[in-house]
């Protein structure tokens, strides 16, 4: 009776082990982990009673063991607020720990030296060797309070580490990375994460504009911003740091240099790029 008691048991709390491996999915990323070592000692204490009652002569023991079984058991919604609170600690730490220093910013030039967006580079230092997705974005200043996306919003074309990462958005606690962003308009895409050459822009880019009946932009109010020919500074923020949180103790934070939307999309139009078709597969 009892080995009957504690095998159902250790087969429910492994699928309950395995629901919160499922919720890890939409939920914390430390939950596999706490879940790992949850199962683990519950699975432990399950088996150490039954190991104990089946050596004495209890009448109660099956009472017993069933009740130790639901107690451990119930304890599952813990583990996952437990991994939350967990993931949220390492997060404000990483924030308020990466050191983000020697920001610039200029212009990213084609071949014939022609404005093709923005290279944005800094140095950076980080409290664990972790996987931190640190990411720059670049925007024209529009009122924070009225945030839609917006066509001239930088997008990354392409990311170099110095020293190189050995696995993608890896750094190493005690390194100073030299990291360097090439950035165009976001309505600028690619089949390709590289520069290509000069020569091959007009195939390998496109221009996307808005899709009927999708967009919040009609297409002239597109083409009005694309083409806005006015010179800025652009808004900056670093994603998975402090820098250029509206909230933070710097506050509000812009580039070096002034860059006028209009001078990428000239180039672009030079270049003979052309509107993205429905169904390319730009990136």
């Amino acid at each position: 009776m009892l080995l009957a008691i504690t095998i159902i048991f250790a087969l429910f709390q492994s699928a309950v082990a395995f629901f919160l491996f499922i919720m890890s999915i939409h939920g914390p990323d430390s939950l596999p982990r706490f879940t790992l070592y949850w199962l683990i000692l519950i699975q432990l204490i399950l088996w150490l009673c039954f190991a104990k009652f089946r050596k004495g002569d209890n009448k109660n023991s099956s009472a017993y063991l069933i009740i130790i079984g639901l107690a451990s058991t119930g304890t599952a919604p813990g583990i996952y607020f437990i991994a939350e609170q967990y993931d949220t600690h390492k997060w404000n730490y990483t924030l308020a720990n990466t050191k983000i220093y020697y920001v610039h910013d200029e212009l990213l030039l084609a071949e014939d030296g022609q404005p093709f967006g923005i290279k944005f580079s800094f140095k950076a230092e980080f409290p664990y060797t972790d996987y931190n997705y640190i990411t720059p974005l670049l925007r024209p200043q529009i009122n924070p309070g009225d945030r839609k996306p917006d066509p001239n919003d930088m997008r990354i074309l392409n990311f170099v580490p110095n020293p190189a990462l050995e696995r993608d958005h890896y750094f190493k606690k005690g390194i100073t990375y030299n990291i360097v962003f090439d950035m165009v308009p976001g309505y600028l895409l690619s089949n390709s994460q590289s520069q290509p050459e000069d020569n091959q822009l007009k195939s390998k880019y496109c221009m996307q504009y808005p899709i009927e009946n999708v967009s919040y932009l009609t297409r002239d109010q597109f083409e009005q911003i694309i083409t806005s020919n006015v010179s800025e500074k652009y808004e900056v923020m670093l994603h998975g740091t402090t820098y250029g949180d509206l909230y933070s103790d710097r506050g509000l934070v812009y580039t070096e240099n002034d860059y006028n939307p209009h001078d990428f999309y000239t180039t672009y139009k030079n270049k003979q790029i052309a509107e993205c078709k429905l169904n390319q597969p730009a990136g």
